[in-house]
């Protein structure tokens, strides 16, 4: 994985991913869970793609189950800047959250910067359940190197409910409160100061219909003494999952 968390079963004939076997019946199987919008899933065999689930063409939204809502925090001046956090929901249950801290950015150096190596990884990150409807967060960030150098970091909950199910979030001292049938519409940001300053995001919320996918294939076509199959999963915002591929002699 590239850094999102993105949960995947593969198997053929219950063998996992990583594994080998012999069979010419081929009974193919994968679950994916993303953590942000799909962009595809790709079945190799061979290194020949066989199979594509795309993210497009998946748009229905459910009315009641799971939802997956991203906090983004950083932006700014290259200082380091502290954040606290939480969310709470009154009616839904939080059913868990990933924490996606980055440490100081020292592999790209800029002329003038300099680091204490002793005090280099002397930098927050806190996060807690508080009961099955809160949780609450600390992390620093600093302002990104480049435009494709990111040094945000994000705070990623699962939030059980239906489309009036409010969420309270607190960053900073600056309060929120939105419903999941909001945030399957739009997203939001907010700056802490007036110009050029740090900054949070709240993404658009994902509904499990759009980070739940399951993929069955029967294979009864060997085409060497050993096939190999791999699968590849891909998100909208350029994370990948890069998953162990299983060999398959024919009987």
């Amino acid at each position: 994985m590239t850094g999102d968390r993105i949960r995947c079963d593969f198997q053929i004939n219950g063998v996992c991913m990583g594994g080998s076997l012999f069979a010419s019946r081929r009974q193919i199987q994968a679950h994916v869970e993303t953590e942000a919008p799909l962009d595809k899933i790709v079945l190799y065999k061979n290194g020949r793609a066989v199979r594509i689930i795309n993210g497009e063409f998946f748009r229905q939204v459910n009315q009641t189950g799971c939802y997956k809502i991203r906090i983004e925090m950083g932006w700014g001046d290259p200082s380091l800047y502290h954040w606290e956090g939480s969310v709470k929901t009154g009616e839904g249950v939080i059913e868990s959250f990933q924490t996606y801290f980055r440490g100081r950015s020292v592999l790209a150096p800029q002329k003038g910067e300099e680091y204490d190596e002793s005090r280099i990884n002397d930098i927050a990150a806190f996060s807690e359940r508080r009961g099955e409807g809160e949780i609450a967060w600390s992390c620093d960030t600093t302002g990104n190197k480049s435009t494709l150098h990111p040094c945000t970091s994000s705070v990623v909950i699962k939030v059980r409910g239906g489309l009036d199910t409010r969420l309270y979030l607190t960053v900073n001292g600056k309060a929120f409160v939105s419903t999941i049938r909001e945030l399957l519409e739009y997203g939001y940001t907010a700056h802490m100061k007036y110009y050029h300053s740090q900054a949070f995001k709240v993404y658009r919320a994902v509904p499990e219909t759009q980070y739940l996918f399951d993929m069955e294939f029967l294979d009864e076509t060997p085409e060497r003494a050993e096939d190999v199959y791999r699968l590849e999963v891909s998100q909208k915002n350029r994370q990948w999952a890069y998953i162990s591929p299983i060999y398959v002699r024919s009987e």
